[in-house]
């Protein structure tokens, strides 16, 4: 730059764009791996939220049958983009309780599942 001019090279403003051009796509970059994140972190808790659900109607079920546990079945419910449920239903302690296992799966940014043991009383 000669002395006594003004303003900015060619180059100084091709560095500064390359500059800023940088750290824009690094924070894109975090932006998207927290969205990701929250949407983990959503459907994990929407999760546990349906497998309560079904525990709940499962004991329903158990408690309203004569006798107790008689209509309690293994099964299946959803379809994607939403919840994919399923739960099996297994005897335990000598046919005074059943055990139940139940899963949820979505899909989406990328597969969530969890599962849950449980013990429905049949009393």
């Amino acid at each position: 730059m000669r002395r006594g001019s003004h303003g900015f090279t060619l180059v100084e403003v091709l560095v500064a764009l390359v500059l800023t051009s940088v750290g824009v796509l690094g924070a894109l970059g975090v932006v998207a791996a927290v969205e990701r994140q929250l949407w983990r972190a959503r459907a994990r808790s929407r999760a546990a939220t349906v497998m309560q659900s079904r525990i709940a109607e499962l004991r329903s079920i158990a408690a309203r049958t004569d006798p107790p546990c008689l209509d309690l079945q293994s099964g299946t419910a959803g379809q994607p983009p939403g919840p994919i449920e399923s739960w099996v239903v297994t005897a335990d302690g000598g046919g005074t309780a059943r055990r139940v296992h139940a899963s949820v799966r979505f899909t989406g940014r990328g597969d969530v599942a969890d599962s849950v043991e449980a013990v429905v009383r049949c009393e």
